[in-house]
């Protein structure tokens, strides 16, 4: 059982991993790099109000650029990757270790979890580790269901949270709601300029922890937050498929 546990556990040797799935990786993650450096240097809620943060004509077209060729799309393309590395590394873990693969895995995954809670509240707000560690334990889940029922779930899935998220602009958030979400976006680009623009290390992890958990526990920020976990899901329901 040692040695086996040392294969799981250890990297793959070059000769078994999939070149092709290593390149998309990698360019996936300069896409992502790419779309989220707006990110690095200002608060999430610099333009909660409608505003512009870059005026210019020059920058204007550079920000069009970047949502119509970057936005969304290698967030995607990183999930579906993780839904075929997900596929293939339980597979191999069943072959080595049938009785302990999942156990393996689910260890794994809390570990990555606890990777993205640690980076998003320490370092950046804008982690996806801790959304792929939850949608992995969903993904190991669905290994009992069939492939038509996966199916299904995703069909619904991707019909159901816009719909819903429609009917709740119509019926449910008011001017006054949103009025009071634009004040709320604009104290906290107001305390994140103050924490990240001249506090210590200390007082940017502070508010680092502060977002990250109002992004959880303000139920229109958790209710955006699940449109992000549906959409990685979905991508990645694909590629576990």
């Amino acid at each position: 059982m040692k040695d086996v546990h040392f294969h799981l556990e250890g990297p793959l040797a070059a000769t078994e991993r999939i070149a092709t799935l290593d390149i998309v990786r990698g360019f996936a993650l300069l896409g992502i790099l790419i779309m989220n450096m707006p990110g690095f240097a200002n608060s999430f809620f610099i333009e909660a109000d409608g505003s512009h943060l870059w005026t210019s004509p020059v920058d204007r077209c550079a920000e069009v650029m970047r949502d119509m060729l970057f936005s969304g799309k290698f967030n995607s393309m990183f999930s579906l990757l993780f839904g075929i590395g997900f596929t293939i590394q339980f597979a191999r873990m069943q072959q080595l270790a049938p009785e302990h693969a999942t156990q393996l895995y689910v260890r794994r995954l809390l570990f990555l979890f606890a990777i993205g809670v640690l980076h998003a509240m320490v370092f950046w707000t804008g982690d996806v580790l801790h959304v792929y560690a939850i949608l992995g334990l969903a993904l190991l889940v669905l290994l009992r269901f069939a492939s038509n029922r996966v199916i299904v779930g995703l069909i619904v899935l991707c019909l159901l949270y816009p719909a819903l998220s429609g009917l709740a602009r119509l019926l449910v958030i008011t001017p006054e709601i949103t009025a009071r979400l634009v004040a709320e976006a604009k104290a906290f680009e107001a305390s994140n300029n103050l924490a990240y623009g001249s506090g210590s290390f200390i007082d940017a992890a502070r508010e680092h922890a502060r977002e990250f958990i109002y992004n959880y526990d303000n139920v229109w920020s958790a209710w955006a937050n699940l449109g992000f976990f549906v959409q990685m899901a979905t991508t990645m329901l694909i590629g576990f498929l």
